[in-house]
């Protein structure tokens, strides 16, 4: 319609604006301070002047896009080959796991103190009628009727628990590093 493309032009121009009059200028005054090289170009100069650009992308993972040859998607930059060791508690719940252990995490994107407590109590339930453990990563201490095959823990090294032999599924809310930590982990 007529008001959709006017607020996708306005966005576009505010967008431009913000880019060459904010954001761009403090880029600038940036390597002015740090760098303090009186033949360093302009940081517009230099963006026009890109060789390569690396992405962290997974070309498997997205909607199909055309690439031209210098755009390199380098999806997982972020992993290492050095996976943080698993917290003893949590390696023995895993070891001892016979049916496999379904992890669940919904990550920073999603914190405990925003999920209705309807959706706790959901995810509650459901998991009781599971013959796998489930480790499930959430702020919280305790949940109300818990059963004995889910253990909570606040925080855990996600891709050392995706590589584990028993970790059978992964149930996340598909944020982009815990799908390259899935896919890296096979």
């Amino acid at each position: 319609s007529f008001k959709e493309r006017l607020q996708n032009f306005v966005s576009t121009v505010l967008t431009f604006l913000f880019y060459h009059f904010d954001h761009l200028p403090k880029h600038q005054n940036i390597i002015k301070k740090y760098l303090k090289d009186p033949n360093m170009p302009h940081v517009s100069d230099m963006l026009n002047n890109i060789a390569i650009t690396l992405t962290n992308s997974q070309r498997t993972l997205e909607y199909p896009r055309p690439y031209t040859p210098n755009i390199i998607p380098i999806a997982g930059a972020h992993m290492s080959s050095h996976m943080t060791p698993l917290p003893q508690n949590i390696k023995h719940f895993m070891d001892n796991a016979k049916d496999g252990v379904i992890f669940f995490s919904l990550g920073t994107f999603v914190p405990a103190h925003i999920l209705p407590k309807e959706y706790i109590q959901a995810f509650v339930t459901a998991f009781k009628k599971l013959h796998q453990k489930v480790l499930w990563k959430i702020e919280l201490e305790s949940i109300p009727g818990l059963s004995k095959n889910v253990m909570l823990t606040k925080w855990v090294p996600q891709p050392t628990v995706l590589g584990h032999p028993n970790c059978v599924l992964f149930m996340t809310h598909g944020g982009l590093f815990s799908q390259h930590e899935a896919f890296y982990a096979g």
